[in-house]
């Protein structure tokens, strides 16, 4: 099972919602969308397009309110939202990723990638 971003109530004491990282191999929460201060490189973003395409979405969000920990929504249904534009966003990034020299081989060979599949 892979990691994914998924929408947590905050704390007891204060209304809202957040996005965070559900750690699979962990079984654990990680990183919350938002933690990230510093900028947000091509070299970062290549490295991992999902965290920080997360980092770049939710900071554009003018539903998303920033404080220490992140950012938090005040409903639900505006972290769903975020989320959901969060994850189209990846995959337009994923799918404009060019594929390997090792794809490009053996699909010219016949090879057709499997569902779903992105370089």
């Amino acid at each position: 099972m892979k990691d994914r971003l998924v929408v947590v109530r905050l704390p007891d004491g204060l209304s809202g919602y957040q996005l965070t990282w559900w750690i699979a191999d962990e079984g654990d929460y990680g990183a919350l969308v938002g933690q990230w201060n510093s900028p947000i490189t091509p070299e970062l973003l290549s490295e991992d397009v999902e965290f920080y395409t997360a980092e770049l979405v939710a900071g554009q969000d003018p539903s998303a309110v920033r404080d220490v920990d992140g950012f938090s929504w005040r409903t639900k249904k505006d972290a769903v939202a975020c989320k959901k534009l969060i994850l189209s966003r990846t995959r337009a990034a994923r799918a404009a990723k060019p594929w390997p020299l090792w794809a490009v081989t053996a699909h010219a060979a016949g090879w057709m990638p499997p569902k779903g599949w992105m370089p």
